[in-house]
């Protein structure tokens, strides 16, 4: 082993005490440049993993949300079948239907304009709602 020269700048750890000498060793800026950023940021191992966690759990809940949601269309459009065609037997049952479809309708304009009112009150400014 030939020593070379001496490491003097302290980056990785030598050469600056009173008597150490150690082997000149090749610049390697990317191992410089992470050194210095694990020491940033000591836990950045935890941080990765956990951040990986916290994805996987948003995943699977919008996943689950995503099915719940398709499972209530195909019933819901089940279930609007089986009224219209028996509605088709008894017309009569258009009235009960009409009533369902503007209580309904009144259920989200109250929806819309209560939340409307939230988001005012939230931000705190007038809206031209």
């Amino acid at each position: 082993m030939t020593h070379t020269a001496i490491h003097t700048d302290g980056v990785r750890g030598g050469g600056t005490e009173k008597g150490s000498a150690m082997t000149a060793m090749p610049p390697n800026d990317r191992f410089d440049r992470f050194d210095r950023f694990s020491k940033l940021v000591p836990r950045f191992d935890h941080l990765k993993w956990k951040m990986a966690a916290a994805g996987i759990l948003v995943g699977l809940i919008s996943g689950f949300l995503v099915v719940l949601y398709r499972l209530g269309i195909e019933y819901g459009t089940d279930t609007a079948r089986w009224i219209y065609a028996r509605i088709r037997e008894t017309p009569w049952l258009v009235a009960p239907w009409a009533v369902a479809a503007i209580a309904a309708a009144l259920a989200i304009a109250w929806m819309v304009k209560k939340s409307r009112w939230l988001v005012a009150a939230a931000s705190r400014r007038p809206t031209a709602w």
